[in-house]
């Protein structure tokens, strides 16, 4: 039931943001400081957020830390050319589920029209594990009101 459900999410993601787009924190927010400063100002109301979610659909919530300029100025030189503004993870959360079940409810969840959460890319590591067998699923989103993409493991 799960890969099935992480099946409907992936489907439900491509309907509404092509395989083929390039994702991008908003290009108003110009640099490095731009874009640091626009997280640090919604770093708050994005975990209060995500927080609402994860408990909504039984899970237990652990605000990450925001991402450190180094940090950002490393993945975007290492992933996207150096350009900062590719980095879609600076203020992001973790859901943690006691069964497949549970995790099954908060990824169907994802996939409904009301979710507050509007997920616009997912790398399932669940279906395809890391070598070392790690599993996770990382949903990159958008919040309401906002267009800065944020992410949820």
């Amino acid at each position: 039931m799960l890969l099935a459900d992480l099946e409907a999410l992936q489907q439900s993601i491509e309907s509404h943001t092509p395989a083929d787009t390039v994702l991008a924190q908003p290009s108003q927010l110009r640099d490095l400081a731009g874009l640091m400063n626009a997280m640090k100002e919604k770093e708050k109301e994005a975990h209060k957020l995500m927080r609402r979610f994860v408990r909504r659909v039984g899970g237990r919530f652990k605000p990450g830390p925001m991402k450190r300029e180094e940090r950002v100025v490393a993945k975007a030189a290492e992933d996207y050319g150096r350009n900062c503004l590719r980095v879609l993870d600076v203020v992001r959360a973790s859901g943690v589920f006691n069964s497949i079940s549970d995790f099954s409810v908060a990824v169907v969840a994802l996939t409904r029209e009301s979710c507050e959460l509007k997920a616009i890319r997912m790398k399932d590591r669940v279906t395809y594990p890391l070598a070392n067998g790690y599993r996770d699923v990382l949903v990159n989103f958008l919040m309401e009101g906002c267009d800065l993409i944020l992410e949820l493991q």
